[in-house]
């Protein structure tokens, strides 16, 4: 069974916001590394949907 994973507008542009940081503050070989990484984990959501736990600060926000 696969499953839809909806990736916000805040989540998008704080990725973004990573990225930018690491090209400027690593190289841009680590932001593309990271980046690669964290799309294979967001579309390994679609088979695997608790594959990963939540955050430790999960309780702290709010949605």
């Amino acid at each position: 069974m696969e499953y839809q994973v909806d990736i916000t507008d805040l989540a998008l542009a704080e990725a973004e916001k990573a990225y930018l940081w690491m090209m400027e503050q690593l190289s841009p070989e680590n932001a593309e590394h990271w980046f690669d990484g964290l799309i294979d984990a967001i579309e390994s959501l679609n088979k695997s949907p608790k594959k990963f736990s939540l955050a430790l600060e999960n309780e702290v926000f709010s949605e």
